[in-house]
Order: structure tokens, then C-alpha cells, then sequence
């Protein structure tokens, strides 16, 4: 960033040391320091194209699981699982008639749990995705290297 005029070395993880910054504030940070850079767009693009919704659904999210020691296997083999998640509050109310209904309240939350099982993942299904994902990655890497590029082209013009 020495080449661009006026930058401040200041990044957003330098106001609260010792905590790493989450997934979405990290992009937020790139997309900061790479909106100077003809070339960034490519790349913004080609990251937010990967570990998409589909891919995530199509390999059981394995990725994210796998680093919590949850990771589906493969063609055989359920795991057993519980989920929790905050949701909208739900209260049963019993009806003059005896009857009993369920109502929700969206200003209060509760939390949920659930038991369930991981299914097996297809192995075609998830060698046909992981490919995909591969393709994804290889084209972020070529974009990255195409910055890499414009970056040492602009330090050069500095010297």
C-alpha cells in the first residue's frame, strides 16, 4: 500500500489486538484495501464465488464441519448430531376450548435444540462438486497472481 498516496497503515484487526477477525470482516477489510486496484474486482468476484450455498449443501458442508470434528462421511455412516440455534421465543397457550396453540414472539428469542443425523455423502456427488470447487479456487489463484501483477507493476513505476 507504500505506493498509494495519502494510505494510512492502519488495519481494522490493530484496534482490538488479540482477536481475529471474523470471515465478513476480513472481506470487509479486503474489499477496503483492494477497491485502489483495477485488478481486485476479478478477485473479489472469483472469492465470492467459492464455498457458495450449493457447494456447501452438495458436500454436507463438509468443509466447515470437518474443522468442528463433524465431518459426514462418505457413502456410508450416519453421525449423530445436536444442533442448537437462537430462534424466535414460542410459548404453548391453552384455549378456553382446551385446545393448545403455539405462539411466537419474534421481540423475544430462546434457544433450540435439536438431535439429528449427519447423512452420508454420496462420493460421486462430492467429487463432482469438489471439482467444481477446485475450478473455483484455480481461477481466484489466477486472479490473485493477475493483482500481483498490477501490485509489482505499480511499485516498479515507484523506484
Amino acid at each position: 500500500m507504500l505506493v498509494i498516496a495519502g494510505y494510512a497503515d492502519s488495519l481494522e484487526q490493530d484496534k482490538a489486538p488479540h482477536r481475529p477477525l471474523r470471515r465478513s470482516d476480513r472481506r470487509k477489510q479486503l474489499n477496503h484495501l483492494g477497491s485502489c486496484w483495477a485488478r481486485y474486482e476479478a478477485l473479489r468476484d472469483a472469492l465470492n464465488a467459492m464455498d457458495g450455498e450449493d457447494y456447501q449443501t452438495l458436500t454436507g458442508n463438509f468443509r466447515d464441519l470437518a474443522n468442528h470434528a463433524f465431518a459426514p462421511r462418505f457413502m456410508i455412516g450416519q453421525i449423530p448430531r445436536a444442533w442448537r440455534r437462537k430462534v424466535d421465543y414460542e410459548e404453548a397457550v391453552v384455549n378456553g376450548d382446551g385446545t393448545v396453540e403455539v405462539v411466537t414472539d419474534p421481540a423475544r428469542k430462546m434457544t433450540q435444540y435439536a438431535m439429528g443425523t449427519l447423512e452420508p455423502l454420496p462420493l460421486n456427488a462430492a467429487y463432482a462438486a469438489n471439482l467444481a470447487e477446485y475450478g473455483r479456487a484455480r481461477c481466484t489463484m489466477e486472479a490473485f497472481a493477475r493483482l500481483v501483477e498490477e501490485l509489482c507493476d505499480r511499485i516498479d513505476t515507484k523506484l
